[in-house]
């Protein structure tokens, strides 16, 4: 009775962790963070980026009835597996897939991965322009840095997050340049020596636990100031 007792145990603790991480952020289009309070949260914004002018009413983070969305939702998802999502974005002209997926093993629920792809729709302008910001934070205590050396001009190639909490233990997380089918903005204006277009811009702020849901205006702002 014992022996089963703990293949009981084993099996539910197993079972337990591979719910752990998921996308727990129902009033986002997209957000990932295990389910553990006050722990590490991350999620997406997207915009077309035309014009400075509204650019700041272009930007997607929360779900909101008034954005001219045609539809999003999982067209398939499995709690212990992961899924694909398809937001269509008509007001920004642009169809958003996030597909994430749960990879077994080690502690903590395991990995996981995220891929972002997106597609001009029907009726968008030849020269489509999108910015993707993918952004993680840390609620409560605990760690979070770049692990990059710091570049005024952006970093090449990958991304890389380090941190630690007391659940979870040391982690990090890789932004990737993705597939080599990816194509950077041309570049066709004297300012690309100045901001060059095939780099990732990297910005670390300190926001206070109550304005987090403000996440949507903050690149508005830190544009602002550069």
């Amino acid at each position: 009775l014992a022996d089963d007792q703990a293949v009981l145990f084993e099996n539910t603790k197993l079972s337990n962790e591979t719910l752990l991480w998921g996308p727990y952020r129902p009033n986002l289009y997209f957000g990932v963070r295990p389910r553990i309070p006050k722990s590490l949260t991350t999620g997406l914004l997207w915009a077309k980026v035309d014009g400075f002018q509204d650019i700041q009413n272009n930007f997607r983070h929360t779900c909101e009835q008034h954005e001219g969305m045609a539809g999003y939702g999982w067209d398939e998802y499995d709690v212990r597996l992961g899924g694909r999502q398809t937001i269509h974005d008509a007001g920004n002209a642009i169809d958003i897939t996030t597909e994430f997926v749960k990879i077994p093993g080690g502690y903590h629920g395991g990995s996981w991965g995220v891929r972002i792809k997106g597609k001009p729709r029907k009726d968008a302008p030849e020269r489509l322009m999108s910015t993707v910001i993918f952004y993680a934070g840390m609620e409560g205590l605990g760690r979070l840095q770049v692990a990059n050396e710091e570049d005024e001009l952006g970093i090449e190639g990958t991304i890389k997050l380090e941190g630690s909490t007391s659940e979870l233990g040391e982690f990090t997380i890789d932004i990737t340049d993705g597939p080599v089918s990816n194509k950077h903005p041309p570049q066709q204006h004297k300012s690309y020596a100045a901001k060059p277009l095939d780099r990732t811009m990297v910005a670390s702020l300190q926001v206070s636990e109550q304005n987090l849901w403000q996440a949507k205006s903050m690149p508005f702002l830190q544009s602002q100031k550069q």
